[in-house]
């Protein structure tokens, strides 16, 4: 198993403990194929956080891109555009599973990707995941000690995504505006650079990369 353990320990703030102990109770009630197991969640003889999952032997989505690109051989033989549409399949399938729980990811990205050495394909990193107030569409609906502590939570260590992959609303800090579309957006990035292995926006910095995406976003594309 791989075990993930709370940087700072039990000196860390609510915050940060809370969001820690959701991702695991999260990722834990979201039973698919394409979503990393997690097994155990407690503390250990110093009183720090740490759950345990899946130990996954592999390479991430981010860094099958960065050898697309620069044309390793052996990334290019295996990762073909064909194979790379699967893998984008079995990803969407992770993520409607989660919304019809309820649940957005809120952080797609390629390095969240993981994919294992037979086949497999796993998101990973639901560390900024979020329970949707509404009901789930099947199963039951998905809780946290985090999601009952309400405000005293989401005020504290609140991050809002990768820039690049992120959606507008989140960008803007707009979070009540935040739902499956959200995700949507992010697997759109993802589907972009698949398919071109460029990012949709790039930039030096993150704030060049959300202005470049925000003013997109207000302005019809052009094809």
């Amino acid at each position: 198993v791989a075990m993930k353990l709370l940087l700072g320990g039990k000196e860390q703030r609510i915050g940060w403990q809370l969001r820690f102990a959701q991702e695991a109770q999260i990722t834990g009630q979201l039973q698919h194929p394409n979503i990393i197991p997690v097994y155990d969640l407690g503390q250990n003889g110093d009183g720090q956080l740490y759950f345990t999952m899946k130990r996954v032997e592999g390479r991430t989505l981010r860094d099958v891109f960065k050898g697309l690109r620069s044309e390793d051989e052996e990334i290019t033989s295996q990762y073909t555009r064909t194979h790379l549409l699967q893998v984008f399949q079995k990803i969407c399938m992770a993520v409607a599973y989660a919304h019809s729980r309820s649940v957005v990811h809120r952080d797609l990205k390629p390095s969240n990707i993981m994919m294992g050495d037979y086949g497999e394909v796993l998101v990973m990193d639901w560390g900024l995941a979020k329970i949707l107030k509404k009901a789930p569409s099947a199963g039951q609906k998905v809780t946290s000690h985090r999601d009952d502590m309400g405000r005293l939570a989401t005020r504290q260590g609140e991050a809002i995504g990768t820039p690049g992959y992120m959606p507008p609303e989140l960008a803007l800090g707009q979070l009540h505006l935040v739902d499956e579309r959200s995700d949507v957006f992010s697997l759109g990035a993802i589907l972009y650079e698949m398919l071109t292995l460029r990012r949709p926006y790039g930039g030096r910095d993150a704030q060049t990369i959300l202005q470049k995406m925000l003013r997109s976003s207000v302005k019809p594309a052009r094809l």
